[in-house]
This record gives structure tokens, C-alpha cells and sequence, in this order.
């Protein structure tokens, strides 16, 4: 299962090297800013969720045109061991971008000594993850039971989603009260609150592999 999760990672490596990017170009702007920084603060943030989803897409895509796959499947593999690696590459990708996108950050603070460069917020952080957890907890289920062709419109649809989700419950925060007296409970009890929620998106994660893992064992390829 190791090497599977390391050719998923070969597959994207582009990815990483756009990430490593990403994050030098953020730290040059925060050491170079004199004002408004609390607008730079969810970029590291949105490059996590953003990054992961093109390492997994365009993982998925690279395998489909080279129908990896159909290789795969044909060693002495389970294809449970198949489905568990491209879950797990999930929260490996998340997790090498998350530490793209940040050490650079500590490094910046450390040598220019500058309390400019943002530190991590781990609220907004635990809350983006838990969003991409959960809608790749639908998507996921939906690829092995149709394939990649098939979902090419839920990709770009989940693209949307996942970017959009944020200015949504923005929007809801302002017109609904029962919404708007949630957000006030998660204020005042944020660790209560970020704690149920990540565990709630890891419970839907763990249930959507077992329903992967029963669609992909009876599927016909």
C-alpha cells in the first residue's frame, strides 16, 4: 500500500513543486507588507484546501489517461489495499501541503525576524479541512462506482462547492438568526465546537471508505 500512496505522489509531484511556489511567494508579500495583513491571513489556508484538490484531481487524471488502474488491478492487490491508499494519499496530500505552505513561514520569521509573517490559524485551518474531508467523502464513493469520465461535471461542480461554501455561510450567517446564534455558540466555545466538527467530517470520512471499498470490490472492470 506504501508504493501506491508514492505513486500517487510521483503522479502530482508538479503539484508540489507549484506549491513550494505558492508559499515563497505569500512569505515575500507578508515580509513586504506594511498594512492590511489580516487579508493575507487565509491565503496559506485556501492554498491547502486548493492545492490538495489539484493533487488529487490531477492525480486521478494522469492515472486515467495512462489507465494505472487497469495495471494496478492487475497485480496481486486487494482492492481495498486500492481504494484505503487514495484515501489516505487524501490526508497525505493535505498534510505535505500543509507543511509546504507553513514551514517556509516559520523559516521567513525566524531569519528576517519579522512578527509580519502570519502563524498558523488553527480554527480556520480545522474548519477548511473539515470541508474537504466531507466532499471528498461524497466524491469518492461516486469515482469508484463511475469512474472518472463519468464525473468530470461533479469535479468542476465540487470545484465551486468548495470555494464557495465559505461566501455561503457568510451570506446565511447575515440573513438567518438561528444560523447567526450557532456562529455566536462556535465563538464562545470554539475547541468544543471545532472538536465536534472535525470528528463529525472524520465519521463521514471512515463511513464513505467502507461504502467505497463495498461499491469497488463489486465492481466490473
Amino acid at each position: 500500500m506504501f508504493n501506491l500512496i508514492l505513486k500517487d505522489f510521483l503522479l502530482q509531484k508538479k503539484i508540489t513543486l507549484f506549491t513550494i511556489a505558492y508559499a515563497l511567494v505569500f512569505n515575500l508579500t507578508c515580509y513586504l507588507s506594511s498594512s492590511n495583513l489580516d487579508k493575507l491571513e487565509i491565503l496559506p489556508i485556501f492554498g491547502i484546501v486548493f492545492f490538495t484538490y489539484l493533487s488529487i484531481f490531477y492525480m486521478i487524471g494522469i492515472e486515467e489517461r495512462n489507465k494505472s488502474l487497469v495495471i494496478i488491478n492487475s497485480l496481486p492487490l486487494e482492492r481495498s489495499q486500492i481504494v484505503i491508499s487514495k484515501y489516505i494519499s487524501l490526508i497525505f496530500f493535505t498534510i505535505v501541503n500543509a507543511l509546504t505552505l507553513y514551514l517556509p513561514t516559520f523559516i521567513f520569521g525566524i531569519i528576517f525576524r519579522n512578527n509580519q509573517i502570519y502563524s498558523l490559524n488553527y480554527s480556520i485551518l480545522t474548519v477548511f479541512i473539515a470541508l474537504l474531508l466531507i466532499l471528498f467523502s461524497i466524491y469518492y464513493p461516486l469515482y469508484f462506482k463511475y469512474g472518472y469520465n463519468s464525473m468530470r461535471v461533479f469535479s468542476f461542480i465540487f470545484y465551486i462547492l468548495m470555494f464557495s461554501i465559505p461566501g455561503f455561510l457568510q451570506k446565511l450567517m447575515k440573513n438567518s438568526n438561528i444560523f447567526h446564534k450557532f456562529v455566536q455558540y462556535t465563538l464562545t466555545n470554539p475547541q468544543k465546537t471545532l472538536l465536534i466538527l472535525f470528528t463529525l467530517a472524520l465519521s463521514i470520512f471512515i463511513i464513505s471508505l467502507y461504502f467505497s471499498i463495498a461499491i469497488y470490490k463489486n465492481k466490473d472492470l
